[in-house]
């Protein structure tokens, strides 16, 4: 068990108009899916991810959000809507927290300019790609 992300690709970038092929959409997550049996099995749910990283284990998760409360406050967007468990799912980070979780990296990475910790450093590495895919994307960020 772990904690995963994605970004779910736009209508625009996807390689086919997936609403004339009778697909449903989730207007929160921006995810576009099949309820249809063999349509699901024809155009399989990775392909309508941007992105999809796993963030890490439970212990691994416990581990970042242990370094991070060191430097973030509790109500921060990190600290309350991404490590506050390592296996939460069926939730979400709407774009506009995008820019108050940006500027929370900047205090990780002053953190990690004095501090060695490669499990916080892969985090946040694979979080940036999370935001870049989302800001493209034009979608928040599932857990």
């Amino acid at each position: 068990m772990g904690l995963d992300a994605c970004v779910y690709k736009n209508k625009a970038n996807l390689p086919f108009d997936v609403e004339a092929l009778g697909a449903s959409f989730d207007p929160a997550t921006g995810e576009y899916f099949f309820e249809d049996v063999e349509l699901d099995r024809k155009y399989p749910h990775e392909m309508f991810k941007a992105v999809s990283i796993r963030l890490g284990n439970i212990a691994s998760i416990a581990s970042i959000r242990e370094v991070l409360a060191t430097v973030l406050e509790n109500n921060s967007v990190v600290m309350s809507k991404i490590v506050y468990s390592g296996t939460h799912a069926g939730d979400f980070l709407p774009l506009d927290l995008i820019a108050k979780l940006e500027s929370e990296f900047i205090v990780i990475d002053k953190y990690l300019e004095k501090h060695d910790s490669m499990l916080v450093s892969q985090f946040v590495t694979d979080m940036r790609e999370l935001v870049l895919a989302a800001r493209r994307e034009r979608n928040p960020i599932v857990f």
